[in-house]
């Protein structure tokens, strides 16, 4: 599914990615149950967010779901394919 990353507060999207969204329903809290994969699509932007953990993120699906999301890992392939996981922040209703 595609999604597309901004900076929260600001209208110029920072990337176009590539997402899995992973549900865990075993020995998690509603609130921290929810994590999702990712890869590079583009980057829009030469903002790099394994680099500024600390800014809030909000990642909008295709499917009309959005999110608050931090990094909680990402790594580069040897053929320089970007993939990390963002662990979702707060409520993330599915669309309707």
């Amino acid at each position: 599914m595609k999604g597309t990353l901004y900076i929260v507060g600001q209208k110029k999207p920072v990337a176009d990615l590539n997402c899995t969204v992973v549900e865990y329903t075993s020995n998690h809290a509603p609130e921290d149950r929810y994590r999702i994969n990712y890869e590079y699509d583009k980057r829009l932007s030469n903002f790099r967010v394994e680099l500024r953990r600390d800014v809030p993120l909000l990642l909008q699906l295709d499917d009309g779901r959005q999110a608050s999301v931090s990094v909680q890992a990402e790594s580069s392939t040897p053929s320089g394919v970007i993939l990390g996981v963002f662990r979702v922040k707060g409520d993330f209703t599915k669309a309707a």
